[in-house]
């Protein structure tokens, strides 16, 4: 049909992954107590540590892409997981008779 409309739709399937990864350690040490990264597609895209008061991008996509709002929540996130870890670790430490 001539001057009828064309439509072009692209579909993509494509597999990603997202990753989160937290460590701690013992005081005493030159290490941070607490650290998080977050990763997709094994590249570290937010770091937080608790040694820092938020945390941050690792990315300039996605330094570019998100508000302060966006920051703000994933810092209460990570300080949460911090305060989780601390609170279980203990438990754990105990139950395996470990005292430090």
């Amino acid at each position: 049909m001539a001057g009828a409309p064309s439509v072009a739709i692209a579909v993509s399937f494509a597999t990603h992954s997202l990753k989160y990864f937290f460590t701690g350690v013992t005081a005493g040490t030159d290490l941070p107590e607490f650290t998080a990264v977050s990763l997709v597609d094994d590249e570290p895209f937010e770091y937080y540590d608790s040694n820092m008061t938020s945390v941050i991008p690792k990315t300039e996509w996605l330094e570019k892409s998100v508000d302060q709002q966006y920051w703000d929540g994933q810092t209460q996130r990570a300080r949460g997981e911090q305060q989780w870890y601390k609170a279980n670790i203990g438990l754990v430490m105990q139950r395996f008779n470990q005292t430090q």
